[in-house]
């Protein structure tokens, strides 16, 4: 089965505002009420993106069993077998983590012809019972998850939808290593623009971070 979409692009947003100047006894915000103290340093507002793209690391595959009979009890004891004997398969591979959920039975009733209404004791006659139950199924390695869909679906099981995702340990250290990265650029940046202007201090008044799963729009600069 080929992966579509296995790579989850993540990013992280680092914006700062800076003092430049060699003015470091002085406070950042200068006391307006002491007309006599100046800050002369350079306020800017500046932004660090870097973005990584991470292949997602483990498959979830959500499958359901649907059964129909005379009786409510009947038809819970069809699906309680099938997730036995599901479970005699799913156990078998320890990479695989299965969890069960979403059990509904409920009473139908057959379609009545236009014009022709059933008789309420008929249409209770010709009354069934459905039932399903979900099981989910969730590994990294997706041969194993794989392996088990295809006697799943000879047992009767539905695959309702399989989904490649990247798991949250990744997920922390990819950002946790984007924050550095922003934190770094950060820096050089603000060195570079002092560089420039010719002013030998460096002093970070705030610093914001921002991770995301998706595209980070970037936000704007000033100098003040």
């Amino acid at each position: 089965m080929q992966r579509i979409g296995n790579r989850k692009l993540l990013a992280a947003t680092a914006l700062g505002a800076l003092a430049l100047g060699a003015a470091p006894a002085l406070p950042l915000l200068a006391d307006t009420s002491e007309p006599h103290v100046r800050d002369t340093r350079t306020v800017v507002n500046l932004t660090a993106e870097v973005r990584e793209s991470a292949a997602q690391d483990r498959l979830q595959a959500t499958l359901s069993m649907e059964a129909q009979a005379a009786t409510a009890s009947e038809v819970q004891s069809r699906i309680n077998a099938q997730m036995q004997k599901a479970r005699a398969l799913y156990t078998k591979v320890p990479g695989v983590k299965a969890t069960t959920g979403g059990y509904n039975v409920w009473k139908q009733y057959p379609p009545e012809e236009p014009g022709r209404p059933l008789k309420a004791e008929e249409r209770e006659r010709k009354a069934f019972w459905t039932g399903n139950q979900q099981l989910t199924l969730d590994g990294a390695d997706p041969a194993e998850v794989l392996k088990l869909v295809g006697p799943l679906q000879q047992q009767g099981f539905a695959v309702q939808g399989m989904n490649y995702y990247l798991s949250s340990k990744a997920t922390e250290a990819i950002r946790d290593g984007l924050l550095e990265e922003g934190l770094a650029t950060l820096r050089q940046r603000a060195e570079r623009m002092a560089k420039v202007l010719g002013v030998n201090g460096v002093q970070f008044s705030r610093i914001d971070l921002n991770t995301s799963g998706g595209p980070v729009y970037p936000m704007g600069r000033g100098v003040a």
